[in-house]
């Protein structure tokens, strides 16, 4: 069953429930005061018939009669006073368990063990009553005594109180049908409320399967400002990063599938050279000067395999997507890492280096960031230049030398892998092209630009703009 079928259902019978207790105390306690405003009537004109029946038989002289003329005279004043009926109220007079005048047909007697003693009511007197039902209706019996000297007698009042029944009843019936009718909208009301309440949960269920499925695109449109407002907006900025690293786990599989694929595609020639020639030294006779030819050209093929392999596994530990740490360091200290590296290369080629600074402090990776000089340096100097300046200006670091430079149309290309301008000239400095693509790899993990500016016979300036 869904939650919302689940809730739904639930409000629905709390409100009924509450709806049935409520109606229950409601009709209890009218039917309560009906019944105490009925009890109340009668007493009093219990009461009032005691006070004028008492007053007149005490002024008949009733004293100085005979028993006879005293039973008759008590009989013909209550027949007068009790006569004719109040509405549906009847009244009785009995003395000693003898009745003396009864028209309604019911005992008193046989409920005598009912009745309620009741504390001083109205006009001064002790009475009793109860409430009973007969084949005849529902009716109220009240009594109390009236003394004429010696002698005692009992006057009742019985009021037919069976239309306050029957009007209980018929309110009975039409709450319960109220309570139904308004059930029944309540229902609908809390139903279609739960559901439009709980319809994005459902809209979450469907994008939450298709993420399961690898479908990531559309979000879920935001409605309202409550909890599940705010439970959808979350549910989306987790879509936003999941896709986003989902991503960037593609574009660095896909990048490192097109690395190996190239790399086995460089690995071709130097090792069928290298297998080649391995045959000729196996199988053909050769004098001293060719055996070295060929055993030189072993060793710079494997030595450029070596390279190769190196700057592949560098490339490829850079492309995992894991962030690296950035610490403020001076730009002297990077410039005098870079000197040591090359400086030796610079003496045996004739090349001037220049680095300039101002005393900056760059956040960067010491480490990387040596390597991005140096293989510029690196670039430059393959490309026959003999001038190469490192310079930093402000948040740049720009690498310029007086090479050969390269191509307009070059340019958009040349950060790929194993990319490479002129295909010749790398077989005889050993270039692999994979510099720039360190270098490109280096200034993205910095969160830095780079731009490259390239003149043909004139040189190239490449700069690395950090975003601080």
């Amino acid at each position: 069953m869904k939650i919302r079928i689940k809730l739904a259902f639930l409000s629905i019978l709390l409100s009924g429930a509450t709806l049935l207790l409520c109606g229950a105390l409601l009709l209890n306690a009218t039917s309560k005061r009906n019944m105490q405003v009925s009890v109340d009537s009668a007493i009093a004109d219990l009461g009032m018939l005691r006070v004028t029946y008492v007053n007149a038989v005490t002024n008949a002289e009733y004293q100085g009669l005979s028993e006879v003329a005293k039973k008759s005279l008590v009989l013909y004043l209550f027949q007068q006073y009790s006569s004719p009926a109040i509405g549906n109220t009847d009244f009785i007079l009995s003395q000693e368990q003898k009745t003396l005048h009864n028209n309604t047909g019911v005992d008193p007697f046989l409920y005598k063990t009912q009745m309620i003693p009741s504390s001083q009511g109205a006009f001064g007197m002790q009475l009793s009553y109860c409430t009973l039902r007969t084949t005849q209706g529902d009716f109220i019996l009240a009594s109390t005594d009236v003394n004429f000297g010696d002698d005692t007698y009992t006057v009742s009042i019985l009021r037919n109180i069976t239309m306050l029944y029957e009007t209980l009843r018929t309110l009975t019936f039409q709450y319960i049908g109220i309570c139904l009718g308004s059930f029944a909208l309540l229902a609908l009301i809390l139903y279609l409320a739960t559901y439009k309440t709980l319809k994005p949960l459902e809209a979450l269920k469907e994008k939450a399967s298709q993420m399961v499925d690898g479908e990531y695109e559309g979000r879920i449109t935001v409605q309202g400002n409550d909890e599940i407002a705010s439970l959808t907006e979350s549910f989306n900025a987790m879509m936003d990063a999941v896709q986003s690293h989902v991503q960037a786990l593609k574009d660095t599989s896909d990048e490192q599938r097109l690395l190996i694929a190239a790399l086995t595609h460089e690995l071709k020639t130097p090792m069928t050279a290298i297998m080649a020639n391995a045959e000729t030294l196996e199988r053909t006779k050769l004098n001293e000067a060719q055996r070295y030819e060929v055993t030189s050209y072993i060793r710079k093929e494997c030595a450029r395999l070596e390279r190769l392999t190196q700057k592949m596994i560098r490339l490829i530990h850079l492309t995992e997507g894991e962030d690296i740490l950035l610490k403020e360091t001076p730009v002297i200290a990077l410039f005098e890492t870079v000197a040591r590296t090359i400086k030796e290369i610079c003496t045996l080629e004739n090349i001037s280096l220049d680095l300039c600074h101002t005393n900056q402090r760059f956040y960067m990776d010491i480490d990387l960031m040596a390597s991005m000089c140096i293989n510029l340096f690196d670039n430059a100097r393959k490309a026959g230049a003999s001038k190469v300046s490192i310079e930093a200006i402000q948040n740049r670091i720009v690498v310029t030398d007086n090479g050969q430079g390269i191509p307009e149309k070059e340019l958009s290309f040349i950060t790929q892998p194993f990319y490479m301008v002129d295909k010749s000239r790398s077989k005889k400095t050993g270039s692999i092209g994979l510099g720039l693509t360190l270098v490109n790899r280096i200034a993205q993990l910095h969160h830095a630009s780079l731009s490259i500016q390239s003149q043909l016979n004139e040189g190239t300036a490449i700069t690395f703009q950090f975003d601080q």
